[in-house]
């Protein structure tokens, strides 16, 4: 039988994708997916590392302030060079070996790129302790202008709790932006004061310890106060104030300071019969 002529379909754009262009594209979707999923996890984790720790921050913006721990050194060994040198040679070379020193000290942070901070503070005051010493004559003079410091340092922190403004807040609040607003909260605010208290204690008896070794003459015995009542007592400060401000911190909901704005429970009627 005879057919009529054959219609073609009209044709479409061959717009499929074969088999394995398919599987490439597939692969290629799950790959850039993951890619988008672990940039995501590298950044939560990142944000959640610098949240959850801001303790590490706080201490190397402490170490900073005070030297690391090159200060130790930076701080100690100019007064121990000073009380050999004056023991063996006399006044004069413990002068100059004291300032020595300072300039060694000066010089090796600069050639290891390292904070100058300290070793500067230190050097000024080595000089400064030197030329007393060659003024007075005497080698206990060498500590002087460390014991006259503590002593004005115990007199501004009774005057700053006297005006009601701890100079520990201003010092915290300067080192961490945490405590910029600490005046705002009656916790912080006490333990401000409380930690400036036992500041202005600690620089008093070293002051008066010192002071007293200075009046009988122990330059021996002065260079041993000034390192033993150096850096300890300054970590237990250290370590009481940072306690004091972390227990002072209001959590995230405000419980702390709703805490120390909460009265006492008031006994019940049944109770005090």
């Amino acid at each position: 039988m005879a057919t009529g002529p054959e219609r073609s379909e009209p044709e479409q754009p061959d717009t499929a994708l074969t088999g394995s262009e398919r599987t490439e594209t597939e692969h290629a979707d799950i790959e850039q997916s993951d890619s988008d999923l672990t940039d995501s996890d590298l950044t939560d984790s990142d944000l959640t590392d610098s949240d959850d720790h801001p303790d590490a921050t706080r201490q190397t913006l402490l170490s900073e302030a005070i030297g690391g721990p090159r200060g130790l050194v930076d701080s100690g060994l100019p007064a121990i060079v000073f009380v050999i040198a004056n023991a063996i040679g006399g006044l004069t070379p413990a002068i100059a070996a004291a300032i020595a020193v300072g300039v060694v000290l000066v010089a090796i942070r600069l050639f290891r790129k390292e904070t100058l901070q300290q070793a500067i503070a230190g050097f000024f005051g080595v000089a400064l302790a030197a030329l007393v010493a060659a003024r007075t004559g005497h080698a206990t003079g060498f500590f002087l202008p460390g014991i006259l410091y503590q002593a004005v340092l115990a007199v501004l922190s009774v005057v700053s709790l006297l005006v009601g403004r701890p100079y520990v807040g201003y010092l915290m609040a300067a080192l961490d932006p945490k405590y910029a607003q600490w005046r705002e909260s009656r916790p912080m605010r006490r333990a401000m004061a409380l930690a400036t208290v036992l500041w202005g204690l600690i620089f008093a008896v070293r002051a008066a310890v010192q002071g007293v070794l200075y009046v009988h003459d122990r330059v021996g015995w002065l260079a041993t106060a000034k390192i033993a009542m150096g850096w300890p007592l300054f970590a237990v400060g250290l370590g009481a104030t940072y306690w004091l401000t972390r227990r002072a911190s209001p959590s995230p909901d405000g419980s702390a300071e709703r805490a120390a704005d909460k009265p006492l429970p008031q006994p019940s009627d049944e109770e005090v019969s």
